[in-house]
């Protein structure tokens, strides 16, 4: 679960950069400039909590699975981020009854 995060936490990046170029345009105005700066704004930040909560993982700490929970849905309602978010999920459900965090 932890590398699906870092992995959707770079796509998240690498998209937020890519959607900022198209800023710059002029015809980012208005509505227009409005909803891309969301979507990179969304984007940055789910890939910034993402990376948070695998170090977390990583470290077995006790707030990871909240936050991991909140970064995989973050990332999956981005659909960019989907293709991560949805493994780390699935993972998150399937290790509720395991004793390991």
């Amino acid at each position: 679960m932890g590398w699906a995060l870092v992995i959707g936490a770079v796509v998240l990046l690498a998209w937020a950069w890519f959607l900022s170029g198209f800023l710059s345009e002029p015809s980012a105005v208005g509505r227009s400039a409005l909803v891309l700066t969301g979507w990179v704004g969304t984007s940055a930040a789910a890939a910034a909590v993402g990376v948070v909560a695998s170090i977390g993982v990583f470290r077995r700490e006790r707030w990871a699975r909240p936050l991991a929970a909140v970064a995989a849905a973050g990332m999956t309602l981005t659909c960019v981020g989907a293709a991560a978010g949805i493994p780390a999920l699935v993972g998150l459900a399937s290790s509720r009854g395991s004793s390991r965090n």
